[in-house]
């Protein structure tokens, strides 16, 4: 397994996302919901001021999950499930993160528990924090939370996802949350 990352939604978050971390990765894999959406995307996401980087490879399938360290999921709530639906049998023991907000909107459940319900004994982080991804991309400050009940991911993950930079990227707090309550 290499240096590498996936990330699941290519839309404005995950195409951020994927800029912004790729000179922590050797390989970003950058995940659309299906290859018409994949090809449509070309060099740039249309929100954003920069164009992809040359280790981020667009892709939709799921399998890239086996060649990642760590997977983290950008999709609107509405995706949420039917993505955990599909990678749990890609997943094996890779850290995985979200930065989805909201509900699950076919059960109303909060993301933690649509989480469970398909991945029960993986220990996931949550990423939240107020930023906007036209900022991410333009390397602007921004205040990023990583929460989770396991200490070894979560620090795993802020390793992966922190800029020691202070002029530059990501300044990151890390919690442990209980209930999963916001921090």
């Amino acid at each position: 397994m290499n240096n590498s990352l996936t990330i699941i939604g290519a839309g404005a978050w995950g195409s951020a996302l994927a800029i912004a971390l790729s000179h922590k990765f050797d390989k970003i894999f950058l995940l659309a919901k299906d290859k018409a959406s994949s090809d449509a995307l070309g060099k740039k996401h249309s929100a954003l001021s920069k164009p992809y980087n040359q280790n981020i490879f667009i892709d939709s399938s799921y399998e890239v999950i086996n060649h990642s360290k760590a997977v983290l999921i950008a999709t609107p709530s509405s995706a949420f499930g039917s993505v955990l639906k599909n990678i749990k049998d890609n997943l094996n023991d890779i850290p995985i993160a979200w930065v989805t907000k909201g509900f699950d909107p076919e059960t109303a459940n909060l993301l933690h528990e649509t989480f469970n319900h398909y991945l029960t004994g993986h220990h996931p982080c949550v990423i939240s924090g107020p930023t906007f991804a036209a900022e991410i991309v333009e390397e602007k400050p921004a205040a990023i939370v990583v929460a989770s009940k396991d200490e070894k991911n979560k620090g795993l993950l802020v390793r992966y996802y922190s800029n020691r930079n202070p002029s530059r990227l990501y300044k990151f707090r890390y919690c442990g949350c209980s209930g999963w309550r916001v921090c």
